[in-house]
């Protein structure tokens, strides 16, 4: 069983190294974002890991944070309101529109689904495509794709700065 305040205590250190890494993004009710003399507002889901890419190739994607209601998680929770989602390793941060990110995802799990019984992360990170897993809560279970990072490389946006401040945009 997953213990909320160790991984509330992650997730918190995991958003003051984005905070570091892209100045001009701050934390609020909304999620991550910034705003610029240009009237700019930009939002932003960030998903933090405690490991780093060499120890597994996946993004661990929450798809419905309560399995048992449906209750929608990670870039899902947010629709296409955020205009970013984020996945932080400890050695590597992947930005991309939440929309065609949330789109490829579905795409994949159309076409691949595996589901794996037991919570290890490390054997679930063996699918080339796509592994599913629920992981327990306290009095509830959150279901998480396992996609291999390969599958979004070309989605992935590049850093640019603006009057200070970190944005993003298409590669090219």
């Amino acid at each position: 069983m997953r213990n909320f305040r160790e991984d509330l205590t992650e997730g918190e250190a995991g958003e003051r190294r984005f905070c570091e890494r892209y100045r001009g993004w701050q934390r609020d009710t909304k999620g991550y974002q910034t705003s610029h003399d240009i009237k700019i507002e930009l939002t932003m889901e960030l998903k933090s890991e405690r490991y780093t890419t060499k120890q597994s190739p996946n993004f661990a994607i929450e798809r419905f944070s309560n399995f048992e209601t449906q209750s929608e998680g990670g870039p899902w929770k947010v629709g296409l309101n955020a205009d970013y989602y984020a996945h932080q390793f400890l050695d590597e941060q992947f930005v991309f529109s939440t929309k065609e990110f949330r789109k490829r995802c579905d795409e994949i799990q159309a076409k691949h689904f595996e589901f794996c019984e037991d919570n290890d992360i490390d054997t679930m990170s063996k699918s080339p495509f796509l592994r599913t897993a629920v992981i327990k809560n306290q009095g509830f279970e959150t279901l998480v794709l396992l996609i291999n990072r390969i599958h979004f490389l070309d989605l992935r946006l590049e850093e640019i700065e603006i009057q200070g401040k970190t944005l993003f945009k298409k590669h090219g």
